[in-house]
């Protein structure tokens, strides 16, 4: 469902209200056969998967209200130069957790052991110490949620040219973590013990050979909606138009982008130093992200 409206409130100023409502009875599988795992109240992932006609305990997409407003200004007489702003909400429906939820028992399990030598694998083979290795989604699972806005300005002339600016921001609130759900049980460092150089966090520490928290089955790949994201632009845009129907035109962004991706700090810990750190702020979390790129600028001739 989708409404929009526009409101002409003076000659100069122009109003526009939108609404977008969605809703779905979350994802299916039509034979009943959808495999996910669930946690306990510790959030120690079960041995076994929970079976039935979606992964979701709880469906967080029966409705979804997308508002937007938008406003455009324009200042002078001349109506060269336009103001404009505006605001709204969007969604990413979650139709693509096949992908997710495709190496899970009883129909389509996945194991793995350890320390064999090749000669002994064999089609259909039972090997002694396998175990599972767990594929799905978070249960309670939200629909990834953008926040956008932005302020732009646009000036033309009838020489043929136009300079614009725009400032422009978008929040992933939540986004999608591909998280291992099934790491050791980590031990909590106290203040003496926190190597030098690291963060004031809560420190903690994953001594060598430490069980994952739940040994009866192998690391995981999960997605969870506990991330967050924002990405921070300014923009300039710059175009000419010269005789003989040769154009120019030019556009740089200088941009920030910070993200909560925490799960790739927790793999090198767990591999490399195993000492990590995690705060309780959603400030202190944000980094920036691996896919920043503060400089761009393109140019070209027509």
């Amino acid at each position: 469902m989708y409404l929009e409206d526009a409101i002409k409130l003076k000659p100069s100023v122009e109003l526009r209200i939108g609404f977008r409502g969605e809703f779905t009875s979350g994802w299916k599988e039509a034979q009943g056969r959808a495999s996910n795992y669930a946690f306990d109240t510790a959030g120690v992932i079960a041995t076994q998967p929970v079976v039935g006609n979606s992964p979701f305990t709880v469906n967080k997409a029966k409705f979804l209200p997308a508002p937007r407003v938008a406003i455009a200004w324009s200042p002078f007489a001349s109506k060269k130069t336009v103001i404009r702003a505006g605001a709204g909400l969007y969604y990413a429906l979650l139709d693509n957790l096949s992908y997710r939820l495709d190496q899970n028992g009883p129909y389509n399990a996945v194991s793995a052991v350890k320390n064999i030598a090749f000669s002994n694998i064999a089609p259909d083979a039972v090997y002694a110490g396998a175990k599972a290795i767990p594929s799905g989604v978070q249960p309670d699972l939200r629909t990834p949620t953008v926040e956008s806005w932005t302020l732009k300005n646009r000036t033309t002339s009838l020489a043929e040219h136009g300079a614009g600016r725009q400032l422009r921001r978008i929040a992933w609130l939540p986004r999608m973590l591909s998280v291992d759900a099934n790491l050791p049980t980590p031990t909590i460092l106290p203040s003496f013990a926190v190597p030098g150089g690291l963060p004031s966090w809560s420190v903690f520490y994953y001594p060598p050979g430490a069980p994952l928290a739940n040994h009866s089955v192998w690391n995981t790949t999960h997605w969870l909606s506990e991330g967050i994201s924002s990405y921070h632009g300014l923009e300039v845009d710059v175009n000419r138009r010269l005789s003989h129907g040769l154009q120019f035109r030019g556009v740089y962004t200088f941009s920030k982008t910070l993200d909560d991706g925490r799960q790739h700090e927790y793999e090198r810990c767990n591999k490399l130093s195993r000492v990590c750190g995690e705060s309780a702020s959603t400030q202190d979390r944000l980094r920036p992200g691996f896919f920043r790129l503060h400089h761009a600028a393109v140019f070209n001739a027509t």
